[in-house]
């Protein structure tokens, strides 16, 4: 039979079922609107949202802004791309190479090792050097910190827009944070990377 949307099969409805005093309605009509149906609803159910990587990265070395007030723009690596959907620069930055929908997993292990009082590291994501949504924070007490935090989010982007992160040392607190690489003892233990980044394209297969 058919595939059909749902003002098709609303009208094939209403014109295959009328009012049953002549006779119209037949076990073949029926049959017929019924199987349909069962194809239309078939096709939603074979189609699959699928889910590529497309980009990884990650950075080795400890990084952070230079000043208190100043921003930073971390650094991925150079991851470079998978499947040319986007690429990860050197200078941290991402370049989508095919418009479409995206999926943004990022890790960033922040820390402090100085200071006397608390610390405040504030981050931010940026499309085309645009803010997108708002600032994150992140507060230290101890002067002795590490703590892995990730940042999750979707993106529709077009081929060309250029994606960054950056995270700025707030004055209010100690001039003293940043992203840190940490180095498990355990034997057989990958070390922590100060950030990575792990980007998926979002699309429908059937």
């Amino acid at each position: 039979m058919t595939t059909k949307n749902r003002a098709t099969l609303t009208t094939d409805l209403q014109t295959a079922f009328p009012d049953n005093g002549s006779g119209l309605i037949t076990p073949s009509v029926l049959r017929d609107q019924q199987t349909d149906i069962i194809d239309s609803f078939a096709a939603l159910l074979d189609d699959r949202v699928s889910v590529i990587v497309v980009a990884v990265g990650s950075h080795a070395a400890d990084q952070g802004p230079t000043a208190t007030d100043t921003s930073h723009q971390v650094l991925f690596g150079a991851g470079g791309t998978i499947t040319g959907d986007m690429t990860i620069n050197a200078d941290g930055s991402v370049t989508c190479g095919t418009t479409g929908s995206y999926l943004f997993f990022t890790n960033l292990t922040y820390g402090r090792s100085s200071g006397v009082s608390f610390a405040e590291i504030f981050i931010r994501i940026l499309i085309d050097g645009a803010q997108v949504g708002g600032s994150g924070i992140n507060r230290f007490n101890n002067a002795d910190t590490r703590l892995t935090k990730s940042v999750t989010f979707t993106q529709n982007l077009t081929a060309g827009d250029v994606f960054t992160m950056e995270i700025v040392r707030d004055s209010t607190g100690d001039d003293d944070g940043g992203l840190f690489v940490s180095n498990p003892t355990a034997a057989g233990w990958e070390d922590v990377p100060s950030s990575s980044i792990a980007i998926y394209k979002l699309g429908f297969s059937v």
